[in-house]
């Protein structure tokens, strides 16, 4: 065979063979001469090796690449980095193994239409590497505007400006030194976690064009078209060919499409629809038709009667991918020694009305027996293990892991209060599709599940817009439910903090467009840990401060929200203060209600009188009445509180210290 047959290589797991027999038909179909490779991550079952070669393709187990550094990246990546950060591994192999000048690589769900000569393998003879941006022109006459516009941008320059879903390298020195550098990096560094600048094998790919290489950045509009580059790319379909932008389309990348779904485009994004965009209708139809003939290899199947019953796991498995490919929604389940409360956690997931779910537990480094406690489970979840990194991290982790369109988080000791919870909120997203996050109430409850109150945040704060989440903070992550693709616009949660995270995370959201919603029910229970709840307490308050600092820095917040800082520091220290004042913190308070001066829009003596009224306000909330105030008081680190403001002030406001409650918020 010449050295300049055309190649392709791909990854999957069995499980995707859909679309990697979708790419492989396309493109044999337009270079019939052409040879295409499959590494298979997972072991195939008895036959299957055999069916895929009489398939057309060329089968590479994981052993076969014989490189040292892939049983670590085995252990520690999931299945999608593994994917990703093995693309040079690939690459490198091929090339030792083989005589082949030229070699591609195409993600899985890339269907070809047409010939690839002119575009590619053309410019390989010239280029060391061939590489495909994003976007491939300035967005004068995007169909997209304004944030919009803006926020797809800086999505493209947060997760990489090169698409690695495609790439093409020739026999040249620069692509040999670049593939060595490019797996280098992988090892280690191939993760998705946005929030620290990986974002798999991608981001990696923006230093190339500054290496000084013999690269190509191939700006045509036929290429690697993909939901990210749809605002400025138009769909036609002429004489049995289609075209972009008035010019042959060579290939389209089908990221996020799933033939359980097949209204919608990707559910990486929601900006466009086939409403919106009745170009791409016929296009998706073409695949769609594809995909679902790919599902079953039942042409090839009378070749191959004596290994029919060795072929049953197999069919099973794909018909397995059939049912439960896409979940609309992920239950993600963070925890850390959480073995005591874990299993009812679970079960009341499973007690849910809503059934098109997948359940997916992140142990962050659990020491107990927590994982012994879920084994019985594994055939209902995905149980994933990482080192301990903190509640961030994990529901990071289990961000990326997701495959459906909405995410509800659920705390390893709280649990589902209402059967109903997911089916009601996904029912939210469903009458408005402009949604983001749907919240609810929420039972507080004892270390025994046994009721303390029900908080039901919409009676004080009927509207989720970015006043009510800065005043009153209402955040449990429980008690909501995300779509996905606005927690992949704000980069998840910031690993920083490791509490407070989620009201920074809902004010990042919020400010970048995202509309929230109240389910007025209250729908899950949180429990509350009294032995802990005093480091809780202080940690809590001191980061909630630091997010606040740090929001109200932002040069782009709308006069309308700068100008209710003040009201804001003022609440939430006086409400930290009767948090740490309740968890016996008695210190801090007082430092946070001295702090709380400074915000404060009344008086000093009117203030003071006002901290009285706000903490009783605050028990009787929590359904406690006849509160004793002397013990507070009488307290040494009110006392000198009051001492160290009193002596401060002028001899003739020190007599009118006597007054009544007032409200100083």
């Amino acid at each position: 065979m010449s050295i300049t047959t055309p190649v392709i290589c791909t990854i999957a797991n069995t499980l995707y063979l859909p679309q990697v027999r979708c790419l492989k038909d396309s493109f044999l179909k337009h270079h019939p001469e052409g040879k295409v490779f499959l590494l298979l991550i997972d072991k195939p079952e008895v036959g299957l090796e055999l069916m895929l070669q009489k398939e057309g393709f060329t089968t590479i187990e994981l052993e076969a690449l014989g490189e040292p550094e892939i049983n670590s990246m085995v252990a520690r990546y999931n299945l999608f980095e593994l994917c990703n950060a093995l693309k040079p591994f690939l690459l490198e192999y091929l090339w030792k193994t083989y005589d082949y000048e030229k070699l591609c690589y195409f993600d899985g769900d890339i269907y070809i239409y047409d010939s690839l000569n002119q575009e590619v393998w053309d410019k390989l003879d010239e280029f060391a590497i061939v590489l495909t941006p994003h976007e491939h022109e300035l967005p004068e006459n995007s169909l997209l505007t304004g944030d919009k516009l803006y926020w797809v941008e800086l999505a493209i320059r947060q997760r990489g400006i090169y698409n690695g879903g495609f790439m093409g390298v020739s026999r040249h020195p620069d692509a040999q030194k670049f593939l060595h550098w490019w797996k280098s990096r992988l090892v280690n560094f191939g993760y998705y976690k946005l929030e620290e600048g990986m974002n798999c094998d991608q981001a990696w790919l923006d230093f190339v064009p500054s290496f000084g290489l013999n690269v190509c950045i191939n700006r045509h509009p036929g290429l690697n078209v993909g939901f990210w580059n749809l605002h400025q790319r138009y769909i036609e379909h002429e004489n049995g060919r289609y075209k972009v932008n008035g010019m042959p389309l060579n290939f389209f990348h089908f990221s996020g499409y799933s033939t359980e779904r097949p209204d919608f485009i990707t559910k990486h994004n929601t900006d466009f629809t086939f409403e919106n965009r009745p170009d791409l209708k016929s296009l998706f139809e073409h695949y769609h038709h594809h995909l679902k003939a790919a599902n079953f290899p039942n042409k090839i199947q009378p070749k191959l009667k004596e290994t029919e019953n060795e072929l049953e796991p197999y069919l099973k498995s794909v018909q397995e991918f059939k049912t439960v490919n896409s979940p609309r929604v992920s239950v993600v389940m963070p925890v850390y020694n959480g073995a005591r409360f874990i299993q009812e956690a679970l079960e009341s997931v499973f007690n849910q009305t809503y059934k098109n779910c997948e359940i997916i537990v992140i142990d962050d480094g659990s020491k107990d027996n927590t994982r012994s406690v879920l084994e019985p489970f594994f055939n209902r979840i995905r149980y994933i293990y990482q080192n301990n990194e903190g509640v961030s991290s994990a529901r990071n982790r289990g961000i990326q892991e997701a495959s459906g369109e909405f995410i509800a988080f659920l705390d390893a000791d709280d649990f589902f209060f209402l059967p109903t919870k997911l089916e009601e909120q996904v029912a939210c997203f469903e009458r408005d599709s402009s949604l983001g996050i749907v919240h609810s109430g929420w039972r507080k409850v004892n270390f025994a599940g046994e009721k303390i109150a029900d908080v039901e945040m919409w009676k004080k704060a009927p509207n989720l817009d970015l006043e009510t989440w800065l005043m009153w903070q209402p955040v449990l992550p429980s008690a909501m439910m995300f779509r996905r693709e606005w927690l992949h616009r704000a980069g998840g949660f910031n690993t920083r903090f490791s509490h407070s995270e989620d009201v920074d995370l809902v004010l990042r959201l919020t400010s970048i467009g995202c509309q929230s919603y109240w389910l007025k029910k209250v729908t899950v229970a949180y429990r509350q840990h009294e032995a802990s709840a005093s480091i809780k307490s202080e940690k809590k308050a001191l980061l909630i401060n630091e997010i606040l600092e740090n929001f109200f820095a932002s040069p782009n917040l709308p006069p309308s929200v700068t100008q209710l800082e003040k009201q804001v520091r003022y609440s939430t220290f006086v409400w930290q203060a009767w948090n740490l004042y309740d968890t016996g913190n008695f210190a801090l308070m007082a430092e946070f209600l001295k702090k709380s001066l400074q915000y404060s829009s009344c008086s000093t003596t009117e203030t003071m009188a006002s901290w009285m009224n706000d903490f009783t306000n605050f028990y009787e909330e929590r359904g406690i009445y006849n509160i004793n105030t002397a013990s507070l008081c009488n307290l040494p680190e009110w006392k000198q509180l009051v001492r160290s403001v009193v002596f401060k002030m002028p001899p003739q406001l020190r007599a009118m210290m006597a007054v009544p409650p007032t409200n100083c918020q």
